[in-house]
């Protein structure tokens, strides 16, 4: 399934002038990914020019506004929930969560967390299932929740967190207790830097000081009658390898690969972005992951702005993604630049072309607002 929209995620503030404080709110757009790639009626001349140019654009009217509960606190997080790509989770440092469903455009009260993840948490959709987990994970407390879709056990839609234990590598409060001011740095050797959703149910998180580990988000039934009416899966090892992408890997079924950024450094020893695929169903305990494929695209380079955030999202079908990279420049002034990629196989072998369309490059914002995510 294609998707409909893309959804930018911007952070703005508001004054109050009575008071004369500053409010933080985040707005959300929805872009047309279509208007990223070219048709088929485009002329090849046409082609060439136009992806060796920006497209300047403005951000859409916003669809919706949220208020996060403190003026100036931590970021709030966002994911992409769901098979139709139109359900957003929300979720602010104290553990609110609500749920916006655009195709109804409704917004549903979600409970909320058995207790507040830190800013950037691990988040990975599982269907219509989400995992969220600290990107320090640790002992204490609920460090990773499961937000269950419960509608197909009860006649209405509900969704309920529920508390999922630490990778296996995080120690017991009783042992961090006895490292005394060094508990903190145990906790920060487990800090999760690379995540993905692997087959079905299985959620993949890396740890380089500890290898890669998966947790089972398939639902067993059993009890129903006890107001538990499932039980997940546990976490298992696989493998004393990390994963050879940095951040979040996406899945493009139609080509079995998953995709996302990895970085190298060159001979000046500056950092190089890249796109790469690996297979991870073929991988083991004693056989990590290979990157198949790896290309470099034409990401922005302007001195006056700093890279401050990148994002890769598959588009549903015939290998389309959407490359995202955000900026910030000296004058604390935003902007986004979006691509537009294709990849596909050649013919019935293995090589894979990778194709740049159209890149468009959003900007207008005032000092001190920002983009935040894109979905």
């Amino acid at each position: 399934m294609s998707r409909a929209f893309l959804y930018m995620v911007v952070k703005r503030y508001m004054e109050y002038k009575r008071l004369t404080v500053m409010q933080s709110l985040y707005t959300l757009h929805r872009i047309n990914p279509s208007r990223l790639f070219f048709s088929d009626k485009d002329d090849q001349r046409l082609q060439a020019e136009t992806a060796a140019t920006m497209i300047n654009a403005r951000l859409p009217r916003p669809t919706l506004t949220f208020y996060p509960p403190s003026k100036q606190g931590p970021s709030m997080d966002f994911t992409l929930v769901g098979s139709t790509k139109d359900r957003i989770v929300a979720l602010d440092y104290l553990g609110s969560a609500f749920l916006y469903d655009d195709a109804l455009r409704a917004v549903y009260p979600l409970p909320s967390m058995k207790g507040p993840k830190q800013n950037y948490p691990v988040s990975v959709a599982v269907g219509d299932d989400l995992f969220v987990m600290s990107r320090e994970p640790h002992p204490f407390g609920h460090s990773a929740e499961a937000l269950i879709d419960h509608t197909y056990w009860w006649p209405r839609s509900e969704m309920h967190w529920h508390s999922i234990p630490p990778p296996p590598y995080v120690k017991p409060e009783e042992e961090l207790n006895q490292l005394g001011c060094g508990w903190y740095s145990e906790i920060l050797k487990g800090s999760v830097y690379d995540y993905t959703a692997v087959v079905e149910s299985d959620v993949w998180v890396s740890a380089p000081n500890y290898g890669t580990y998966s947790f089972d988000m398939k639902k067993d039934f059993y009890n129903p009658d006890q107001g538990a009416p499932f039980r997940l899966g546990q976490w298992s090892k696989v493998g004393d390898w990390v994963l050879p992408f940095r951040g979040r890997a996406v899945y493009a079924p139609e080509l079995k690969l998953w995709f996302g950024f990895s970085e190298q450094e060159d001979d000046n020893g500056l950092s190089n972005r890249f796109i790469c695929a690996a297979d991870l169903e073929k991988a083991g305990a004693a056989q990590p992951p290979v990157v198949s494929h790896q290309w470099g695209y034409t990401a922005p380079n302007d001195q006056k702005y700093n890279s401050t955030a990148s994002f890769l999202v598959h588009l549903g079908t015939g290998g389309r993604f959407c490359v995202a990279n955000f900026f910030t420049g000296v004058r604390r002034h935003s902007m986004a630049v979006l691509t537009g990629v294709e990849v596909t196989r050649c013919g019935e072998g293995e090589a894979l072309r990778f194709i740049e369309h159209k890149t468009y490059r959003y900007g207008g914002l005032s000092r001190g607002q920002y983009h935040v995510c894109l979905l």
